[in-house]
């Protein structure tokens, strides 16, 4: 039996906006609009092409100051060394403050991609 190709978490990172310290997590959706190009020589078939290009995401991370809100450079990694790297420019447009009685406090960050994304 072949050894999984799969990743473990623990490794993974984001870097770029200010205030990102301690991530515990963090998730990427990559897309392409479909767009619809039915046409009557389709012989009844929905057709789509490829349109626009991007991407949103969320991460939690801990540290003392909520990361700053706005434009910035990105680098998201699922690996240290070795793993899928994402980079670009992100606008950070949401850090919810979570303070639990019974555990650190943490950000809750969405962010959507600004332009391309180079993932390596």
């Amino acid at each position: 039996m072949a050894a999984s190709a799969s990743l473990a978490g623990y490794g993974g990172s984001v870097s770029g906006p200010t205030g990102v310290t301690e991530v515990k997590n963090w998730k990427c959706d990559l897309k392409t609009a479909k767009l619809d190009a039915t046409s009557m020589d389709s012989a009844g078939w929905e057709e789509f092409i490829a349109g626009l290009q991007g991407g949103s995401g969320s991460f939690t991370s801990g540290g003392t100051v909520a990361p700053t809100r706005g434009l910035s450079a990105a680098t998201m990694k699922t690996k240290s060394t070795g793993g899928m790297t994402l980079t670009g420019s992100i606008f950070l447009e949401r850090a919810t403050i979570n303070v639990p009685v019974d555990g650190s406090v943490s950000y809750d960050c969405e962010f959507s991609w600004n332009g391309s994304i180079a993932i390596t």
